[in-house]
C-alpha cells in the first residue's frame, strides 16, 4: 500500500488521477514478464552473464560420444530452454520454468541421488530379420532388414554422486534492470 500525504490540494488532485490510471497495470506486468523472459534466453544465448562453470571433462566426453559436444552449456536437448515460460497479472511478473531439475542447475547441487531400478533401449539388443519386399522403381524383389523386436535390458538400482555448480539461468543483469526501469517510465509516460 502506497501513502501520499500532501498539503498542496492540486499536487494530491495529480497524484490521485496518477494513480487511478496506473490500477491496470497488466500492459506493464507483460512488458516486464517479457523483459525478463528476454533476458534468460539471453544467459542460455551466451553461456550465462557472468559466465557460467565450464563443464567437466567426462560431461564433456560424454557428450562427444552421444554428438552433442561442442556445445553450449546448458543446452542439450533444448528442453530447459524452451520451458522458460512467461506469466503475469496486474501486481506481479513472473518467468520460470516446471523442469524438476531446473533448481539443480540454477543453485547447484552436491550430492548422491538414488536411481531406482528401470529399463532401458538398447540398440546391441535389438533383433532383426529378413522381410522380402518389391522395389517401387524397379520392381525387383529383394530381402531387406527388418526390426523384429526392441532390444530392453534392466538397469538394477544405484545411486550416483553428482556435484553441479550453480549456473543460474534464470537471473537478470543490471543492464536488464535498466531496461525494465525505462519500460516502467516509459508506461506512466504514456498514462499522464
Amino acid at each position: 500500500m502506497i501513502t501520499f500525504t500532501v498539503i498542496n490540494d492540486k499536487a494530491q488532485k495529480y497524484i490521485r488521477h496518477m494513480l487511478a490510471k496506473l490500477s491496470d497495470r497488466r500492459p506493464l506486468m507483460r512488458r516486464i514478464a517479457a523483459d525478463i523472459h528476454d533476458a534468460v534466453e539471453q544467459n542460455f544465448a551466451v553461456g550465462g552473464r557472468p559466465g557460467w562453470d565450464d563443464l567437466s571433462d567426462g560431461t564433456k566426453d560424454a557428450r562427444r560420444r552421444k554428438g552433442h559436444w561442442p556445445g553450449r552449456i546448458l543446452v542439450v536437448s533444448g528442453q530447459l530452454k524452451n520451458s522458460i515460460s512467461e506469466r503475469s497479472d496486474n501486481d506481479q511478473a513472473v518467468v520460470g520454468t516446471n523442469k524438476y531439475y531446473a533448481a539443480a542447475h540454477q543453485f547447484g547441487f552436491d550430492g548422491t541421488v538414488a536411481i531406482p531400478q528401470h529399463t532401458r533401449r538398447v540398440k546391441s539388443r535389438n533383433v532383426y530379420g529378413r522381410e522380402e519386399r518389391t522395389s517401387k522403381k524397379t520392381e525387383k524383389k529383394y530381402q531387406a532388414r527388418t526390426l523384429v523386436a526392441t532390444g530392453v535390458t534392466t538397469v538394477k538400482a544405484h545411486s550416483v554422486d553428482m556435484n553441479i555448480p550453480a549456473r543460474p539461468f534464470l537471473k537478470i543483469t543490471a543492464g536488464d534492470l535498466e531496461g525494465i526501469e525505462r519500460d516502467v517510465i516509459d508506461y506512466i509516460e504514456q498514462k499522464k
